[in-house]
């Protein structure tokens, strides 16, 4: 009998283990910054590059590279259109972007529209 309750024991650990790892696992996919390219690939630019801030989308002139989205945990930390830029700066300048056109809801900054002007 003590061998079934030990088996019973380690069988319980690695259920409990299993489901913690799941609820982090979803905890971490509501923090991440996730891009997502809608446009063509074009070369990235340096980490630090200029970001141009759009609020309403820009009429012409520009092109669609990709759409950021923000996770739940940076949200609440996005509540300036210059956080939100400076927050994915990085993210816009490796897609090769020069401007955003920002998304919010409930005064929160969510998803970006990453864009490049088009050059003729």
């Amino acid at each position: 009998m003590p061998r079934l309750v030990g088996f019973c024991m380690v069988l319980g650990m690695r259920v409990m283990m299993m489901i913690l790892l799941v609820g982090f696992g979803s905890v971490g996919a509501c923090a991440a910054i996730e891009t997502t390219r809608t446009g063509p690939t074009v070369p990235a630019r340096s980490a630090d590059c200029e970001v141009q801030v759009f609020t309403i989308p820009p009429a012409s002139g520009y092109q669609e590279l990709a759409v950021i989205d923000v996770g739940s945990s940076y949200r609440s930390d996005v509540r300036s259109i210059e956080g939100f830029r400076d927050l994915i700066r990085p993210d816009v300048c490796a897609v090769g972007g020069e401007a955003i056109y920002v998304h919010s809801s409930g005064g929160k900054y969510s998803r970006a529209t990453v864009l490049r002007a088009i050059t003729p």
